[in-house]
Formats: C-alpha cells, sequence, structure tokens
C-alpha cells in the first residue's frame, strides 16, 4: 500500500533551510530573495525604456546616454538592497538617473583639474564644458602616462591622479618620501614635454 503524501510527511519537520548555488539557506530569505529578483525584473521591464527616453531628453550623445542608464540602475540595486521593502516606481529611478548624471559631471570635472595638472589637453578649440572631448582628454592623459617609467608612473598617479600626500605614497610604494619628490619632479617635466610634442603635432594635421 502507497502512503498518501500526509501519511509520508508524518514525524517530519518542515525544512528550515534550501540548498541555493551550494550553500545554505533559510527557506524564510531565499523565498524573500526571489520575491526580490522578481520585483526587480517587472521594475526592468516596465521603466527601462522609459528611462532611457528620459535619459535622451537631456543627453545628446547617445553612447553617455546609455551609460546613465546603465549606471541608475546600478545606484537603484544599490539603494534597493539596503531598503528592499519599497517599490522601485518611476520618481525613484528619476532619482538615481540625475544622481547618476551628478556623479559623471562631478568625475569629468576631476578628470579636466588632473588634466590640467598634467598641461594635457586638446589646444585652443577646447571647451571645459563639452562632453565629446573626455573621452579623447582620457585617452591622451593615459598615452603620456604610460611613456613613464614604472616609478614615477606608480608616484604621478598616487600623487595626481589619486590626490594621495607625499607621506602617504612613499608609504605605499615603500620608499622615502624624498624619492618620492624627486620621480614626481621628473615625471611630471617628462609629461608636460610629452603634451607639448603631442599639441604640436596636432596642430601640424
Amino acid at each position: 500500500m502507497i502512503p498518501s503524501a500526509q501519511q509520508s510527511n508524518m514525524g517530519r519537520e518542515t525544512p528550515s533551510t534550501i540548498r541555493d548555488g551550494g550553500e545554505e539557506q533559510p527557506v524564510c530569505a531565499h523565498h524573500d530573495a526571489l520575491c526580490r529578483q522578481v520585483r526587480w525584473a517587472h521594475a526592468m521591464q516596465s521603466h527601462d525604456e522609459r528611462l532611457r527616453a528620459y535619459t535622451r531628453s537631456f543627453e545628446s550623445d547617445a553612447t553617455e546616454a546609455a551609460d546613465l542608464v546603465q549606471a541608475a540602475w546600478c545606484i537603484a540595486w544599490e539603494l534597493r538592497g539596503a531598503n528592499p521593502g519599497q517599490p522601485i516606481d518611476w520618481l525613484f529611478l528619476v532619482g538615481c538617473c540625475r544622481r547618476a548624471a551628478a556623479e559623471s559631471e562631478a568625475s569629468r570635472r576631476r578628470d579636466r583639474a588632473v588634466f590640467k595638472r598634467l598641461s594635457i589637453n586638446q589646444g585652443a578649440d577646447d571647451e571645459p564644458g563639452k562632453r565629446g572631448n573626455h573621452d579623447d582628454l582620457c585617452d591622451r592623459a593615459w598615452d603620456c602616462l604610460l611613456t613613464l617609467p614604472m616609478r614615477q608612473r606608480e608616484v604621478v598617479i598616487y600623487r595626481i591622479v589619486w590626490g594621495k600626500t607625499e607621506k602617504e605614497t612613499a608609504t605605499d610604494l615603500h620608499c622615502a618620501v624624498g624619492t618620492v619628490k624627486a620621480h614626481l619632479h621628473r615625471g611630471l617635466a617628462k609629461l608636460h614635454a610629452f603634451a607639448t610634442e603631442l599639441r604640436a603635432s596636432v596642430d601640424g594635421e
């Protein structure tokens, strides 16, 4: 005689854990995670196209607009991880998109400050507020940095790009503060000379 389902479960406890990805998780936690994934998928299906259209309304560059949408979703994911109970509605996503745009613009300003310190720019035609030049500036900055010997390159990145002090740089690179100063002086001199030659070649084209 085959026992019924009710009989077969008699004397057994309801499992309190479930195996997910090779790890044991509480059933309730696994259920909550599945619910969050469903809500997230529904939000993306409902709002992604609208978010892309919203981004294109103030960002004319297609690549920049796509990057902002991606950044907005990343911010939304982080915020929802901290507070998973609230719905992912349109106003929330607009706020994430605006935050992504503000962070992107702040990053550009920081980059331009670094480029200015390194005397790397695109000449008289460069407009500080023009976003189309940003990728070219980044490429040019790294072209210049890669011409330096490794130690000088490390010091320039630590001091100028990351903004660390001489003492912090010396500690991280396991050398004396005087060594940091010497490498920075030589590295910046080479960068300035390289940038001057590069601008002259661009102007002559």
